[in-house]
């Protein structure tokens, strides 16, 4: 948890959370994002100058709240939240290609994209994906995955991939106590 009167650099955090909704996360599964997701705001690990961004991604990529300080964002972000729906593929290398480039709004940040996803990336290639990882190189955002759900079902070796290039960490996540731990971590 971050205090409010913790004294640190003046490099604030810029986070975007990219939310896998395709259709394998209906359901259940969105469902305890949802609930995770609108309590991580609230959990007090911000300071009121981070930013926040909240992403999600099936066939298209979506903004569903912009670049926003953390002070102030409670009910928009609530609000976005539970305004997920789950259909259609999983086009991560998509994904990540729309918000690396959005990161450019968080000049002056430490950048960082959250990643969660419950599957493989389709119909795109995993070689599709890792063409990404140059860019976010090039802009030091990091890219924290998270694999939710059982492992059969997850590209494990490209979420760690990716999140080793850019100096990100990799969590599999199997079920909601774990989901959590894993956002709040990332």
């Amino acid at each position: 948890m971050r205090n409010q009167a913790h004294s640190r650099p003046q490099l604030h955090v810029a986070k975007l959370y990219l939310m896998d909704t395709s259709g394998s996360m209906n359901g259940v599964k969105l469902d305890q994002l949802k609930r995770v997701l609108v309590d991580l705001i609230a959990s007090g690990q911000y300071y009121a100058q981070d930013l926040v961004s909240l992403w999600s991604f099936d066939a298209q990529c979506r903004k569903h709240v912009g670049f926003t300080p953390v002070r102030g964002i409670g009910q928009h972000w609530h609000d976005a939240v539970l305004s997920l729906r789950a259909d259609g593929t999983t086009n991560m290398a998509s994904a990540l290609y729309t918000t690396i480039g959005a990161m450019a709004e968080a000049r002056h940040f430490k950048k960082t994209i959250v990643l969660l996803s419950d599957g493989m990336p389709y119909p795109e290639s995993r070689d599709q994906v890792l063409a990404r990882l140059p860019a976010a190189q090039r802009y030091h955002i990091r890219i924290n995955t998270v694999g939710f759900g059982e492992a059969d079902a997850l590209d494990i070796p490209l979420l760690r991939q990716l999140a080793a290039a850019t100096g990100g960490t990799f969590t599999h996540a199997r079920a909601l106590a774990e989901l959590s731990a894993a956002l709040r971590a990332a």
